[in-house]
């Protein structure tokens, strides 16, 4: 039992050993963040795969070229921002997000802007802490009202962590906008921030609980993880929030009601604002790839806050890395086993072609359910690893691919080995039967084209011709000038029969050898037609001049007792016809004297 067992694994070393090795080899490559790419492109396209209802809790008032067109200022003036931060509030939203930087004021109205400012508890501004560092408006952050606007960029330049908060060089934590508009909604709820592992860092807000991005979730390695970040589950872009022009709000052109208990975002939209980042919808196949405003950035944070909080909607998950390392171990052991089997099959095994184009199609498949399979837990708000685990399935298979044709190839040549020596040792024998068949063993082709040739002659012909074999091959007429001009249409004739019907070919004829003497042949072949018109005669011909001259001596001898038969036979009728004339005349004899 445990034979039968080490024999069925040692039959298939190729897949124990190669499964693991390109596990490893991709596992490697992961760590070295050479697929953190491929996983991001993944992630992206599965966000666009993926279509969200729309969140009804957040409005976005926009600002474009058009609505600065019409108030004929950039940046507004902190007039027209204080009647639309009034008309807003005259709606009851429950928070409202200005994000737009205003550190400085803009004449005129900026006495009073500073009065909405104080006077709207439920407005929050923004601050640029990250990089180019852009202050907020003093009299908010005198309030504690005021958010970060900095968003993390990945090494691609695209979007796809949210900034909760970061620490300053003074040792303050500052909040980011989403955070600040999102605690601010569900005060109102009864939700407040609570910590759960100081240690961790793990914080709970209603039913969502926040864990900080560490640097190596997913597809990420080493990236930076400073301030407190997570994983961003966008719901969509353009469509997934109601947007109001702010010129449709200056002028009362919306429901008095529309925006009550929710979440009011400002922003600017317009392409030459500068605030576009590009997000996992940025690109999609045969387009050029688009930019969108950073508000609809926030306003997908905010969204994944409130329903992790209110919903329970899961926030992006990750697998810890030993569980990652057995997922890429067993798709690689798939790769190998998928390759294995279609090896198996007998029209895989006999080309090269053949195998490439079955493995092809089989990790194909496979591989489409391995994305299709990672597509579905990320459904469920799971991002799993793909470019390392299609890395291993593809590597692993072509890498069984080749070693499987490898031994093919070393049991070809040694097949071809074997078969040469058979090959060798029947020619060897061959020749042995040619140099001692009393005979000529011989290959005779007519062309397609006319012309005849001789391909190979045994050693025999020395004594029927009395020219070396080679002679008569570079020279195959050699054969037809020996033959006796008596017997030479007979042996045309014959060997045309042969070649239109196909029938084996039979001759007897007399030929002159190189020292002239006088021989009869007797000459039999199969005929063979090739696929090019070509055909072949494989045949013998041998020496009967000894049979021929005995049957000489036999017609002589029988010639010569048949005369003398004749002449005995001859002399017999004549002794006959004289005894019967004398027993006549002595009949008459006796008849006279009776008388």
């Amino acid at each position: 039992m445990l034979k039968q067992l080490y024999a069925k694994i040692w039959q298939r070393r190729a897949l124990w050993i190669t499964a693991p090795a390109i596990a490893t080899l991709a596992i490697g490559t992961s760590s070295l963040g050479l697929l953190q790419i491929l996983d991001w492109a993944v992630l992206d396209q599965f966000f666009r795969w993926r279509h969200e209802p729309a969140d009804p809790r957040i409005a976005i008032v926009t600002i474009d070229e058009f609505d600065v067109a019409k108030l004929q200022q950039w940046p507004i003036s902190d007039a027209v921002l204080a009647q639309l931060i009034t008309q807003l509030q005259a709606q009851e939203p429950r928070a409202i997000g200005l994000d737009i930087f205003r550190d400085l004021p803009v004449e005129p109205g900026h006495e009073e802007l500073l009065k909405v400012f104080e006077t709207t508890p439920n407005l929050v501004g923004v601050e640029k802490a990250v990089g180019n560092i852009v202050k907020p408006p003093p009299i908010l952050n005198q309030l504690d009202r005021v958010g970060l606007a900095d968003l993390m960029l990945d090494a691609d330049g695209k979007v796809r962590r949210a900034l909760l908060s970061v620490r300053t060089s003074e040792g303050q934590t500052r909040l980011g906008l989403a955070v600040k508009l999102s605690l601010m909604y569900l005060e109102k709820e009864g939700i407040t921030l609570e910590s759960i592992d100081d240690r961790r860092k793990y914080l709970r807000l209603g039913q969502a609980v926040f864990k900080p991005f560490t640097g190596n979730e997913g597809g990420y390695v080493r990236a930076n993880s400073g301030g407190y970040q997570i994983l961003l589950n966008y719901r969509g872009l353009d469509e997934t929030f109601p947007t109001i022009s702010i010129s449709d709000v200056l002028e009362n052109r919306i429901p008095p009601d529309l925006l009550r208990d929710r979440i009011v975002l400002i922003g600017t939209i317009g392409a030459s604002f500068n605030d576009l980042s590009f997000t996992p919808y940025s690109t999609h196949f045969f387009s050029t790839p688009k930019r969108f405003p950073g508000v609809f950035i926030h306003a997908n944070i905010i969204s994944q806050i409130l329903s992790g909080s209110l919903e329970g909607r899961p926030f992006l998950q990750v697998w810890p890395r030993s569980i990652e390392v057995l997922w890429v171990l067993g798709w690689s052991f798939i790769g190998s086993g998928v390759s294995w089997l279609v090896l198996g099959m007998h029209p895989f095994r006999q080309k090269a072609y053949w195998r490439w184009l079955g493995c092809s199609l089989g990790i194909s498949l496979v591989g489409s359910g391995l994305v299709a399979g990672s597509y579905v837990a990320f459904l469920f708000s799971w991002w799993l690893p793909v470019a390392s685990p299609l890395l291993a399935l593809m590597g692993s298979a072509i890498a069984l691919v080749i070693y499987r044709s490898l031994e093919l190839q070393k049991l070809a040549n040694v097949e071809r080995s074997q078969a040469e020596t058979a090959l060798k040792d029947s020619e060897a024998k061959f020749r042995h039967l040619a140099e001692n068949v009393p005979g000529v063993i011989y290959r005779y082709i007519r062309y397609c084209d006319g012309t005849q040739a001789f391909t190979y002659m045994s050693p025999g012909a020395r004594e029927i011709y009395g020219y070396e074999p080679e002679e008569i091959i570079q020279n195959s007429q050699i054969a037809w000038e020996v033959v006796h001009p008596d017997d030479l249409p007979e042996l045309a004739d014959s060997i045309e029969v042969s070649q239109q019907t196909l029938q084996p070919w039979y001759w007897e004829g007399r030929i002159t050898d190189r020292w002239g003497e006088l021989k009869w042949l007797q000459g039999v072949a199969r005929p063979e037609r090739q696929s090019n018109g070509d055909m072949i005669w494989d045949g013998l011909l041998i020496d009967i001049s000894d049979r021929k001259q005995a049957e000489q001596l036999l017609a002589d001898y029988s010639s010569t007792l048949e005369t003398q038969v004749r002449e005995r036979t001859t002399i017999l009728a004549q002794t006959n016809l004289q005894l019967e004339q004398e027993i006549a005349e002595r009949k008459r004899v006796e008849e006279a004297l009776s008388k």
